[in-house]
């Protein structure tokens, strides 16, 4: 019987030190969970400023001459969901024209700005939508891009889209591809 008693309370210990040991590995696996989960709330939340610089080639549709459009942005805002950033932006536009064009044109422009983040990999959608004005004869436009992008890094990202500009009578259509940085 003292062999027996000896028996139970071996097991009996070795099952505590078991639950011990399970409830620090448990312990453990929360605490990775918990940084991980963290880190990536603050990643993905809170202000950021986005700095772009493209390039755009456009056609003009009623002229029928095509354009080259260098510009350079900046968008404020935040995530307002782990995968949503709205805000807004200023920017600065010069059209060049390349066939059958007269002379160069000097836009500045001021926008809305939305991006979503796929979660499951680092794949962007961009949009942006505003108003620009053409320091050079003084008229107004509209201007949209749409397009997916690609993030690297955590930081940095290229998009490729449409970039339309709408003026009075007259619009630009084209293809425009960014490069940008987020801090």
């Amino acid at each position: 019987t003292l062999y027996t008693v000896q028996l139970i309370f071996d097991i009996l210990l070795i099952k505590k030190q078991l639950r011990y040991d399970m409830k620090k590995v448990f312990l453990i696996i929360i605490a990775i969970l918990g940084m991980a989960s963290a880190k990536a709330q603050i990643k993905d939340s809170g202000l950021r400023v986005i700095g772009e610089i493209g390039l755009g080639i456009g056609t003009i549709s009623d002229e029928g001459f095509g354009t080259i459009n260098p510009s350079i942005e900046c968008s404020f805002g935040a995530n307002v969901m782990s995968q949503i950033f709205l805000g807004g932006g200023i920017g600065y536009d010069t059209q060049i024209g390349i066939i059958d064009a007269e002379g160069t044109y000097h836009e500045g422009k001021i926008f809305a700005h939305g991006r979503y983040y796929f979660s499951s990999n680092n794949a962007i959608i961009d949009l942006k939508l505003g108003y620009k004005r053409d320091f050079s004869n003084d008229t107004d436009a509209t201007e949209v891009f749409v397009g997916p992008g690609y993030m690297f890094c955590d930081k940095y990202n290229v998009s490729v889209g449409y970039l339309g500009s709408y003026y009075d009578g007259t619009s630009v259509h084209g293809g425009a591809i960014k490069f940008g940085i987020e801090f």
